[in-house]
């Protein structure tokens, strides 16, 4: 946090501020203890149902999101603390609580990997309940290349806010690349293409307003730099413009800051800038900075009066997007006590199947495969100390405890999606990090493809349905990450187990295949994770 808040604690500051933002417009409901922000009208209308858009994101890039929720604009936005996404189960929770007053949700997030994981599980986990749930990710950033990428994908960054904007506006209907600028020391430069968590930019370069634009302005739209050239446009092309403000600049610079990006567009680009759009649309705290965004305006293929121009400037209200008309009146800031879990039990929420699983045999392998997870986690957490963060072999440890915990509760479902629901509960709620959130995605997306499997006649659950549920899984889950074979993941692993048992629908040939293959990861050079920056000698 900047040396000049006035608050010492993060935690108290977000919380204050969510309550402050439902102050300012009576229009809004906030769970506190979930950091979640609703739209009022949805929740006690009884009009015709809309889908439903649902954000969220770290806190201090306000007014992004929870800045946008409104008519017109989002549903519901989730919160974590400042710069940490929010957890899988806060989203889940806002999920739940406006999925009976919806035809449908799109969770709209940007491409970061926090953001992306637990969004989408919480995505999952809607899907898996009956919700008509729909993930959709937003990458923007051309100062990450085509080659630092490759893996990770472009950050998203204030390209998300115009997706969001016409989303929204379509959602209404009940139809169904930029860079930033960060100040570095007073020595006549900028860092060019830092992120909005203050991440490393690709250049420093002349802090001169015209040159600084004129090399974004490359960056931006020149086809000759084949590692961030992603958007073709030809000249008289209509655009839409939005300069963004990272927190630390005054309105005095941010405009003519925007007077000078579109005077290059029409003189040196020849392209029709139709709107611009300045201001403070997904900040960095107080970053002294700022990023532009070219929207080029195309057709969206359902009329006129759905164009990306009349969407975007659709009638919306909400605090963070211009021409807000809002009558504020100050009121108590109404917060809801965890509405979810006052209102329906998680577990009651998924259907049972017609799948039986003999418990004293599942019990059984479950535990023998859980007390050696237990076991090795001082050895997983030595290598992990080398070539990753040190926190895996605990959070393997705390995930394998928590199941054998759920396994000696009382009344233990025999109901094959209702068991290993109880069991994806456990993961989610007790293991964290990366790791944690792949685990937790794929056993969410495991009672997904149970639940699917056409089985009218019911019976024991079968080698061929958990072959198929699996293979219906890590789908899923592929959605979530690009890691694949050979990245030196777990999924180097995970893949050749669900593969094999497809092929042979025999568990011990599987687990050999898995075996062998995790083996073979000694001897590959890392994808992903903190070891793609270690040395060969530390790898």
């Amino acid at each position: 946090m900047a040396s000049t808040s006035f608050f010492d604690d993060p935690d108290s500051l977000v919380n204050k501020s969510l309550k402050g933002l439902a102050l300012a417009d009576p229009g809004l409901i906030v769970d506190l203890p979930n950091k979640t922000v609703l739209r009022r009208s949805t929740l006690i209308s009884d009009k015709q149902k809309k889908v439903a858009v649902v954000s969220g994101g770290g806190a201090g890039h306000e007014p992004g999101f929870t800045g946008y929720v409104g008519p017109g604009l989002l549903t519901a936005a989730v919160s974590g603390s400042i710069f940490a996404s929010p957890s899988s189960e806060q989203i889940q929770r806002a999920l739940l609580r406006i999925a009976p007053c919806t035809a449908g949700v799109l969770v709209l997030t940007m491409q970061y990997t926090g953001d992306v994981l637990n969004f989408g599980l919480a995505t999952e986990f809607a899907q898996s309940r009956g919700i008509d749930a729909r993930f959709l990710t937003v990458g923007d950033d051309v100062s990450v290349g085509r080659r630092q990428g490759d893996k990770v994908g472009r950050r998203g960054v204030a390209g998300t806010i115009l997706v969001m904007k016409i989303a929204s506006a379509l959602a209404e209907t009940r139809r169904w690349p930029f860079i930033h600028s960060r100040s570095p020391p007073s020595d006549g430069l900028v860092e060019l293409g830092m992120g909005i968590h203050n991440e490393s930019g690709t250049a420093r370069v002349a802090r001169s307003s015209p040159d600084l634009v004129k090399c974004m302005l490359n960056q931006l739209l020149d086809p000759r730099d084949q590692d961030c050239h992603f958007l073709d446009i030809t000249e008289g092309s209509e655009v839409v413009v939005l300069v963004n403000n990272l927190g630390g600049l005054s309105q005095l610079e941010i405009f003519a800051i925007a007077e000078e990006f579109c005077s290059q567009l029409e003189s040196a680009w020849n392209l029709r800038v139709v709107r611009v759009l300045s201001g403070s649309f997904l900040t960095s705290l107080n970053g002294p900075g700022w990023s532009a965004t070219l929207l080029k305006l195309v057709s969206t293929g359902l009329g006129p009066e759905a164009s990306m121009l009349s969407l975007l400037e659709a009638p919306a209200q909400s605090v963070g997007w211009p021409s807000v008309n809002i009558k504020s009146r100050i009121q108590p800031c109404e917060a809801l006590d965890d509405p979810v879990t006052d209102a329906v039990a998680l577990h009651d929420t998924v259907k049972a199947s017609n799948l039986r699983v003999d418990l004293q045999s599942a019990s059984r392998v479950l535990r023998a495969g859980l007390d050696r997870v237990v076991s090795q986690e001082p050895e997983i957490t030595r290598f992990d100390m080398v070539v990753g963060d040190g926190d895996c072999g605990v959070s393997l440890k705390r995930g394998a405890q928590a199941v054998l915990a759920t396994l000696s509760g009382p009344e233990i479902p025999d109901d094959v999606v209702l068991l290993v629901d109880r069991i994806a509960t456990a993961i989610t709620t007790s293991m964290d990090g990366t790791s944690g959130a792949i685990f937790a995605i794929f056993v969410n997306a495991l009672v997904n493809g149970l639940s699917q499997l056409d089985v009218p006649e019911g019976g024991a659950v079968s080698v061929q349905h958990w072959a198929a549920a699996l293979a219906f899984a890590l789908k899923r889950l592929q959605r979530y990450t690009s890691a694949r074979v050979g990245d030196r993941t777990l999924l180097d692993s995970l893949v050749p187990f669900v593969e094999t048992l497809g092929h042979t629908l025999n568990m011990r040939t599987a687990a050999a295949a898995a075996s062998q293959a995790a083996e073979a990861t000694k001897h590959m050079k890392p994808s992903f994770g903190r070891s793609v920056y270690l040395g060969n000698s530390e790898q």
